[in-house]
C-alpha cells in the first residue's frame, strides 16, 4: 500500500521499479540526447557554416536508424550506409553522363536512368532473402541515387551533393553508435 502511494504521487519512480521500463528511459534519453547533438550541426554557426543545409541529413540518420539494440543500430547503419554509397556513386555518374549530352536530351536521360535503376532496385529489394535484411539499404538507395541524379539539374555538381549526402549521414551514423 505505501508503494502505491509513493507511485501515485510521482509516476516517474515506477519507472525505476521495473527493469524493462527503465531501459526503455535510458533509450529514449540517448536518442534524444543523438537528437541534439546533431542538431547543434544545423543551429551553432561555426558547425553549419561548415556543414551547410545538408546538415538535416544527419538528424533524419538519427531518428531514422537509432534502435533500441546496438546490433540492430549497426546493422541499419551500414545499410544506410552502403545504400548510400551505391546511390551517391550511380546518381553521380547519371548526372555526369546527362550532364556531358547536354541539351533536350538531359532531362530524358535522367528520367530513363531513374525509372530503370529504382524499378529494378525495387524488384530485387522485393525477393525475400533481400527484403528480410537489405530492404532498408534499398530504400536507401533508391533514395540517394534519385536525389542525387536530380539534384545535378538544378545545382552546381552532383557529386557536391553527393559528398555531403555522405558526410551527413556519417556523423548520423557515428552519433548512433
Amino acid at each position: 500500500e505505501n508503494k502505491m502511494k509513493t507511485t501515485a504521487c510521482f509516476p516517474m519512480m515506477g519507472l525505476f521499479n521495473d527493469h524493462k521500463k527503465l531501459c526503455l528511459l535510458i533509450h529514449s534519453l540517448k536518442v534524444g540526447f543523438a537528437l541534439v547533438l546533431v542538431s547543434l550541426f544545423y543551429l551553432v554557426d561555426p558547425l553549419f557554416d561548415q556543414v551547410g543545409v545538408n546538415a538535416i541529413w544527419a538528424i533524419m540518420t538519427v531518428v531514422v536508424m537509432f534502435e533500441y539494440h546496438a546490433g540492430a543500430t549497426l546493422g541499419k547503419g551500414i545499410n544506410r550506409g552502403i545504400g548510400t554509397l551505391l546511390g551517391a556513386v550511380i546518381g553521380s555518374l547519371v548526372a555526369v553522363t546527362a550532364d556531358s549530352i547536354g541539351g533536350i536530351w538531359r532531362p530524358i536521360l535522367i528520367a530513363t536512368a531513374l525509372l530503370f535503376l529504382s524499378a529494378a532496385a525495387a524488384y530485387l529489394e522485393q525477393t525475400p532473402r533481400i527484403k528480410k535484411r537489405y530492404q532498408y539499404g534499398f530504400r536507401i538507395f533508391i533514395l540517394t541515387l534519385n536525389l542525387v541524379s536530380i539534384s545535378g539539374v538544378r545545382v552546381e555538381s552532383a557529386v557536391e551533393v553527393a559528398r555531403d549526402r555522405l558526410a551527413n549521414i556519417g556523423i548520423g551514423f557515428a552519433v548512433c553508435i
